[in-house]
């Protein structure tokens, strides 16, 4: 007979979707807030506008660095060295625009949303770290600024950041930074300490790839962040490095007032190079969180952890207000979806900082609240790999914190925990580090509000007071309160070696020597359990359904006709594999097929200069819309010339100038056309020119041709800044 449906996890039918975690219902207390879906939003629009930098050196692009404004670009020449210290400055930037870094090679990239690896360097600029500690560095109060498309590194035989922010307490926090398609990375002879220190807000990272991040020495990281509120976003990477792959919270101080939040990893896959053990790499875990609140954790791979710095799990949640400021919690974390391969152990949960005790003068513990882990599938690793010998081997390390601190309001459910497949079964399935010596008299438990559910294990529970049903108080010292711990531990399958004694468990759970069987997706097929689940679906690990993928995309309006001279709208809509719909338009590469009749801009506007008919497509990775006729009409007058004044100008540096365009028509007639034109200047370091028609001159004298263009008609004039005498 079926358990009364207490926990209403899933609605899906036989893998239709992707498992998504919901919180249980009918538990004692409160499991609270999870990751509240808070993301940034990342796509992909090249300003337009503002200035376009072309730089080619080092010099350049430092000038272009503080000379920039907001809606500018600045484009670093692919294959190119920069070597410096960079510096984002703060800009003023009422209206939160955009400043691109991007490569030159931007159509060498992969599309928005594909990862890249180490073989698109070749698309991309270099830019490497000339002296000190630091490729780029975020002034106090820079924002909005996104790297597209770069290679940073270091040549330098010790790093201690590739990306770094120059926040501390008390200052302003830069805000809405993206890397974006990007190659970080150190060398297997040189020492990086960490590639992006993450201490802004609304920082996100995404389709990148970081590896070769270590230090001897020291902890490493591929990403960190302490002095950060969030939100933060790491979609899509690769991230390799020996202590941490990834780190939130363990630095500032007790001082510390910032506890990072709203955080969203998706997709990423997190790697330590087996070839690093005989090295003597140090390594620690892959996941860790000291202070952290509001995180989920979903569909990624976790590969690789070992012995060495640690005890080799590959997640460690464990608040540390001793090292990451008083107010350090880590509460609020979801974990679904994930694949952990090849790891000595899966999961450590602390209750809290068994750190902050006397003498210490951390006075607050933490805590670690409202967990829950979800159809995640635990592989741990064979046993006889160089490295793996000493571990753990468990699925999670449940422990008691400060004082003892309870362990509270955690779910673990629908995992599968894989023995290593030298040995068939594990150490523990859960492992419960309690203190002192069972039975107590009276009974009492070291945990509360903890669930255990519709899982797979490779061994039966355990801890210091024994094995679950071994003695009757066991479950009652692991799992009592609130009572009775039946009904949060259901619907599992518990394997026992050939010498383990089966002992009973709660109804709906099954102890057995035969190990299960499973298909290619680690999905259980025998035994059947689901008439012992929760929630009827089978115990165990559900799987992951295939990633969504695009498959068309439609161009709108169809077949339209305007007159030359005028601009006409297109949109992009995207259809994807689940059959959900998505607008495209500022994210494809847009395209005319004969721009002598019309031209179309990034954005999807198009400009009509001649009657014709022109074919619009739009492309996004591999995905080519049909084409769509464009017919343009010669019924209107057409755009013969401009000319712009004031003619051969000059003026010393640093001085303005602003400029007027008048179009010539077709039928004799003149327009003012000053702000519909698209303005430029062939030396930007001459003189700039916004849009609107505005030249500022540089500090060096010299000449620069200022264009007016619209569609394929432009007209120009010289402007020569003077040598200024002192």
């Amino acid at each position: 007979m079926k358990r009364p449906i207490l926990i209403a996890l899933l609605a899906i039918s036989a893998m239709a979707q992707k498992p998504t975690a919901t919180l249980p219902t009918g538990i004692t207390g409160s499991l609270g807030g999870p990751y509240s879906g808070t993301t940034i939003n990342t796509t992909y629009s090249l300003p337009v506008g503002g200035t376009t930098w072309n730089v080619s050196t080092a010099a350049q692009f430092t000038t272009a660095l503080n000379n920039s404004q907001p809606g500018d670009v600045i484009v670093l020449s692919a294959g190119s060295i920069y070597s410096g210290n960079f510096t984002l400055p703060a800009k003023t930037n009422p209206s939160h625009k955009w400043i691109y870094i991007v490569t030159s090679d931007y159509a060498g990239l992969p599309a928005p949303g594909v990862r890249v690896a180490p073989s698109d360097a070749s698309h991309m600029p270099k830019v490497q770290n000339a002296t000190g500690n630091y490729v780029f560095t975020l002034a106090v109060g820079a924002d909005h600024w996104r790297f597209v498309g770069l290679e940073i590194t270091s040549p330098a035989v010790s790093t201690t950041e590739l990306m770094a922010s120059g926040v501390d307490i008390g200052l302003t926090m830069p805000d809405s930074i993206t890397i974006d398609r990007c190659y970080l990375h150190g060398t297997n002879t040189t020492d990086v300490r960490r590639a992006v220190d993450l201490n802004a807000s609304n920082y996100a990272i995404i389709d990148s790839y970081i590896a070769n991040i270590h230090q001897n020495g020291s902890d490493s990281q591929a990403v960190a962040g302490w002095f950060t509120p969030g939100p933060i976003k790491i979609v899509n990477n690769y991230l390799e490095a020996a202590s941490e792959n990834s780190l939130f919270g363990g630095a500032g101080g007790l001082t510390n007032t910032w506890v990072p939040s709203d955080i969203e990893i998706r997709g990423n896959h997190y790697f330590k190079p087996l070839t690093w053990i005989p090295t003597g790499i140090v390594v620690k875990n892959l996941f860790e969180l000291k202070s952290a609140r509001r995180v989920l954790v979903d569909s990624n791979v976790f590969e690789n952890v070992w012995p060495s710095g640690q005890n080799g799990y590959a997640f460690q949640l464990t608040p540390r207000p001793n090292q990451s400021g008083l107010v350090a919690v880590v509460d609020d974390v979801t974990i679904t979806n994930n694949i952990l391969k090849n790891v000595s152990s899966g999961f450590t949960l602390l209750a809290s900082d068994n750190n902050c005790v006397p003498p210490s003068p951390c006075t607050n513990p933490g805590e670690l609240r409202r967990t829950v882990i979800y159809n995640n599938l635990i592989e741990l690793g064979d046993t006889s790999q160089q490295g793996y010998g000493t571990g753990a081997v468990a699925g999670f390390l449940l422990l008691l914190g400060a004082n003892h601190s309870p362990l509270m309001d955690a779910v673990i459910q629908h995992d599968t925990i894989l023995a290593p497949p030298n040995l068939t079964y594990c150490n523990s399935g859960e492992y419960f580090d309690i203190s002192g010596t069972a039975p107590f008299n009276p009974p009492y438990s070291r945990t509360t509000n903890i669930w255990i559910l519709d899982s797979v294990q490779c061994r039966q529970i355990n801890g210091p007071a024994g094995w679950v049903g071994q003695f009757s108080y066991v479950l009652t010292d692991y799992m009592g309160d609130p009572p009775p711990p039946d009904t949060r531990l259901w619907g599992n399958l518990f394997f026992k070696s050939a010498t383990d004694t089966a002992y009973t468990v709660p109804a709906h759970n099954v102890v057995s020597g035969t190990a299960p069987t499973f298909n290619a997706n680690y999905v259980m097929t025998s035994p059947d359990f689901t008439g012992n689940t929760t929630d009827g679906l089978q115990s165990g690990f559900l799987g992951i359904s295939p990633a969504v993928t695009l498959v068309s995309i439609a161009v709108t309006p169809v077949s339209p006709s305007i007159v030359a001279g005028s601009t006409l709208q297109f949109t992009a809509t995207g259809t994807y594999s689940d059959s959900s719909t998505q607008n495209l338009t500022s994210t494809a590469t847009w395209a005319s097929g004969t721009p002598a009749t019309a031209t179309i801009a990034s954005g999807g506007l198009a400009t009509a200069v001649a009657a014709g008919t022109t074919v619009i497509t739009a492309t996004v990775g591999s995905i080519v819309s049909p084409g769509d006729t464009l017919t343009v009409t010669g019924s209107g007058p057409t755009l013969t010339s401009i000319t712009i004044s004031p003619l051969n100008a000059s003026i010393v540096p640093f001085a303005t100038l602003q400029y007027a365009a008048t179009c010539h028509w077709s039928d004799s007639t003149t327009t003012d056309c000053t702000g519909t034109v698209a303005w430029a200047s062939s030396n930007m370091f001459e003189a700039t020119i916004n849009a609107s028609g505005l030249a500022t001159a540089g500090s060096a004298s010299g000449t620069t041709i200022i264009s007016a263009s619209y569609g394929a008609v432009s007209g120009s004039s010289a402007l020569s800044v003077l040598k200024a005498c002192f």
